[in-house]
């Protein structure tokens, strides 16, 4: 199933190539190429030592993030993702900005949108699209169900 964060951001752009990154079980690259996106998707794992070469009308980073112990993998593939997303595509960077309560994860520091601009250090070709910490109910282990927050950032490359 495809993230609907993801899916609100991408439904309103024309297909084109498009690389998932993290892409997990698959969900949102079906998405993509069911609605015409010709898809590459690739494992976390793999991007820190080899980055899919080529242009991308559209890449999409979701929970790259997430893990503090990864947070430098991770700035250097959403910095490389900067540089494959060809001039006119967009770059959408969905994270947690916190967790629920049974999560393992709570005393991390997740990133902010503005923590992930700043490590990125974007020149004047870029323009942000969508900046903000979207809610959303999380069903848990037992049944409960609380209320989290997601980052979401989309960036489109002018030139």
């Amino acid at each position: 199933m495809a993230n609907p964060l993801l899916m609100r951001e991408v439904e309103r752009l024309r297909p084109g190539s498009a690389l998932d990154l993290g892409c997990a079980g698959g969900g949102d690259a079906v998405w993509l190429a069911r609605r015409g996106w010709r898809v590459s998707s690739v494992e976390q794992r793999d991007l820190p030592e080899k980055f899919p070469d080529g242009e991308f009308d559209l890449i999409s980073a979701r929970f790259l993030h997430s893990h503090p112990d990864r947070s430098r993998a991770s700035c250097r593939i959403l910095k490389r993702a900067t540089e494959a997303v060809a001039a006119g595509g967009y770059l959408v960077i969905i994270g947690h900005a916190e967790t629920p309560s049974w999560s393992e994860h709570l005393d991390c520091d997740f990133p902010t949108t503005k923590n992930v601009l700043d490590s990125l250090k974007l020149m004047d070709n870029w323009i942000i699209i969508t900046n903000e910490v979207v809610r959303r109910e999380v069903t848990g282990p037992k049944g409960l169900v609380e209320t989290c927050a997601d980052n979401v950032l989309t960036l489109k490359r002018l030139l």
